[in-house]
């Protein structure tokens, strides 16, 4: 079976620790900290977003949103190979704390910044930054929906099933479709 699963964070400790990992979009690599990974490495300095980050101010918010996209993407590929070989852990935005009751299938990425959310934080998350994508004169599909289209499935399949998978509600009907195969059973139908 397949066995993704979410780091959750202990409520017992008294001081933050700082053991988050996120993946580099470049080396496919684990990082602590990501955002000197990126710009100190002399890896990844000839890389055109790095150049344009180094160019930066050190605190600008232009500088601090390029690093949060790189990274963002960096952990959405990673998610992405998680799902397709059935195994690994999740990186979420927001790690969930050891007294809730978060499952993996719960988060989908957002269509704008692909930083991973469970599906109950998105709406908030995209509220806040509505405008900013509103006057760019984008149709916009619902976040939750549009970021499930983003999902990679376990296996290959076609765009129609991806459609109706994403539209399907989060239960365990979907988690079965979605993990047994069944959808490439559907794809032979005619739509």
């Amino acid at each position: 079976m397949y066995s993704i699963s979410l780091y959750v964070v202990s409520v017992a400790k008294k001081f933050k620790e700082y053991d988050k990992f996120n993946y580099c979009i470049y080396c496919k690599e684990p990082q602590k900290k990501i955002a000197c990974h990126l710009v100190s490495s002399k890896l990844h300095s000839d890389e055109i977003e790095i150049k344009r980050i180094k160019a930066l101010p050190d605190k600008s918010k232009l500088r601090e949103k390029l690093i949060m996209r790189i990274r963002n993407l960096g952990n959405h590929e990673h998610n992405n190979l998680v799902i397709r070989s059935g195994a690994g852990e999740l990186v979420v935005v927001s790690r969930p704390t050891g007294d809730t009751d978060h499952q993996p299938q719960d988060y989908t990425p957002c269509p704008h910044c692909y930083g991973w959310y469970s599906c109950l934080d998105l709406w908030k998350h995209v509220a806040e930054r509505y405008v900013w994508h509103k006057s760019r004169n984008e149709h916009l599909l619902p976040a939750p929906k549009h970021g499930e289209l983003m999902k990679a499935l376990p296996h290959s399949s076609n765009e129609k099933c991806k459609h109706i998978l994403a539209a399907m509600r989060a239960n365990n009907v979907k988690l079965t479709v979605t993990f047994d195969g069944l959808d490439r059973i559907s794809s032979d139908f005619q739509y």
